[in-house]
């Protein structure tokens, strides 16, 4: 009779509480490619992970309550988003604006937040 043994890693929360993913979806020669990067540190996670003027990946924010979409300024896509982090013990929630930068579908810049 054959066994199947599932082995559990359990690792501390701590050792989660600081990781970064940055995701791409790209599409070449007609084929849909995507890669994924998790980066965990241990220590105190950051105040403000995304500043003005910052480059992310789209999916490195969240989406807005605002019904509102993509948007075009001076000839450049843009749209709204959020982000969400914990701070003495409490959401904090931050509202912003980011641009694709020379019509790339990977790459944002940050051109405002409050």
């Amino acid at each position: 009779m054959k066994w199947l043994i599932l082995l559990l890693v359990l690792v501390p929360v701590s050792s989660w509480a600081n990781c970064n993913v940055k995701s791409a979806t790209y599409q070449k020669d007609g084929v849909m490619s995507s890669e994924s990067v998790t980066v965990c540190q241990n220590g105190r996670t950051p105040d403000s992970k995304i500043k003005i003027g910052d480059t992310i990946l789209e999916n490195e924010v969240g989406p807005t309550d605002a019904n509102v979409g993509y948007f075009k300024h001076k000839n450049t896509t843009c749209k709204l988003f959020t982000e969400r982090q914990g701070r003495d013990k409490k959401l904090q929630v931050y509202h912003g604006v980011i641009c694709q930068i020379d019509n790339s579908p990977n790459n944002w810049m940050v051109v405002d937040k409050w």
